[in-house]
């Protein structure tokens, strides 16, 4: 009888060890579904659990979509639509900033990853609502911006294997993004002078 009642402690134990190990576990979605990341999460992509790449929401594919609505009205002319087109991409780069100094910092791997593949939509989206307002050769002189985006990926990824203090980080993302934000503001300065007149 006490031998019984020790291996039912010992039963009891046991589950209880199981039930806090099962609680630790990241819940695993089903197969062939993808469990929806949130902002700044990691995501594995194999079954080892060891973080594959950094997830930052992309850029919002609509956000240009209230300036092209007022442009196409007649609501404001084109240079101001471009203003505001620049204002907007800044915003975005900046967020983008946060978010690799955020993560570098804590220690997060691979954010040079989500960092190249939000850089390439934001272009995408951006050099599309530049065609869409009527911008001559828009692909050829965003093209300056968009060869920046592997060499700040590079940096990015140098950057991201460092343990380096908080301010060293926010300095050098900062820096990493300088040049790529000032060939932008340049190439959207020349392009509102084009049409300054409208």
């Amino acid at each position: 009888m006490v031998e019984e009642n020790r291996q039912q402690r010992e039963k009891k134990d046991w589950s209880r060890a199981e039930s806090v190990l099962n609680s630790m576990k990241a819940p695993t979605a089903e197969p062939g579904h993808k469990a929806p990341a949130s902002e700044g999460t990691l995501v594995t992509t194999d079954q080892s659990g060891i973080p594959q790449a950094l997830v930052i929401p992309p850029p919002d594919p609509n956000a240009s979509q209230g300036i092209l609505a007022k442009w196409k009205a007649s609501q404001m002319g084109r240079k101001q639509a471009l203003d505001q087109l620049a204002e907007q991409y800044k915003g975005q780069l900046e967020f983008l900033k946060h978010k690799i100094t955020e993560q570098v910092r804590v220690g997060k791997t691979q954010v040079s990853v989500a960092a190249e593949e939000y850089l390439k939509i934001l272009d995408a989206k951006h050099l599309e609502v530049l065609a869409q307002l009527g911008m001559r050769n828009a692909a050829t002189r965003w093209k300056a911006v968009t060869d920046l985006t592997d060499m700040a990926v590079a940096q990015v990824q140098e950057v991201e294997n460092k343990n380096w203090p908080e301010q060293l980080i926010t300095d050098t993302v900062a820096k990493i993004f300088a040049l790529r934000e000032r060939v932008a503001a340049e190439i959207m300065r020349e392009l509102g002078i084009e049409h300054s007149k409208e």
